[in-house]
């Protein structure tokens, strides 16, 4: 199996359950972690900031069918039909829609990017842009860990919903949220960011180029377009 390949399938499962199971390697991100939104260094709410408008990533738009959004890829990317990897989620029958795109930012290095589709509209819902580990076989930590601190400090220039708020909420001692905020239609942010525990035999370096960043863009957080599988009491 190619690298390609391999980081197209992993994005596919990170597509709805990667909230709580990234990894976060202390001491280098800036600040503590708070999820107090009353101290004013953390609250992005108020007054004199704009409020967010999150309705996709660069030309792709929320809403969006897959035509289109293939179109949006070659706009921004100049990327052909042929190098866009397109697969349907097994269970939750999502339509992905892959791209690894070298030096997406001025740090990081090669991002690979998901356009998730829902299962019923076939609309574009979910975008994911992943750095380092995963995206990339030779990662710089402290390069995804400067992109991590670059984006939380602008996304915190504009304002958000009180509720929900987070900046640098730390959920493990290997797990952190660097960001999160909803707009007034309560679409999404998500910043998380994350390394591998130590592994006997492990330097500290390798540690560091295990991270994995992860800015996710959602259209309906609580209520994703996904096929839902129950069991019914009687049925088994």
């Amino acid at each position: 199996m190619t690298f390609r390949k391999t980081a197209s399938i992993s994005l596919s499962i990170f597509s709805f359950f990667f909230l709580y199971s990234l990894f976060f390697y202390g001491g280098i991100l800036e600040a503590n972690a708070k999820t107090d939104t009353k101290n004013p260094a953390v609250n992005a709410s108020t007054p004199q900031k704009k409020w967010a408008v999150i309705d996709g990533f660069r030309s792709a738009k929320f809403g969006m069918d897959e035509k289109k959004v293939k179109r949006a890829i070659a706009k921004d990317f100049k990327i052909s039909k042929s190098k866009i990897d397109r697969k349907v989620h097994p269970i939750q029958k999502t339509l992905t829609l892959n791209v690894n795109i070298p030096d997406l930012f001025a740090t990081g290095g090669t991002a690979c990017i998901t356009y998730i589709l829902g299962h019923k509209s076939k609309k574009l819902m979910h975008i994911n842009v992943l750095w380092g580990r995963g995206a990339a076989e030779k990662v710089d930590g402290k390069d995804v860990f400067t992109t991590a601190n670059l984006l939380r400090t602008h996304f915190l220039k504009k304002r958000y919903k009180e509720e929900g708020l987070v900046a640098n909420g730390k959920l493990s001692d290997t797990s952190t949220m660097v960001f999160r905020g909803k707009d007034k239609k309560n679409r999404m942010i998500l910043l998380m960011l994350g390394t591998q525990l130590k592994e006997e035999g492990m330097t500290d370096e390798q540690i560091i180029n295990s991270t994995s960043l992860v800015l996710s863009y959602l259209l309906n957080p609580d209520e994703p377009d996904v096929r839902k599988i129950v069991i019914q009491e009687d049925e088994f």
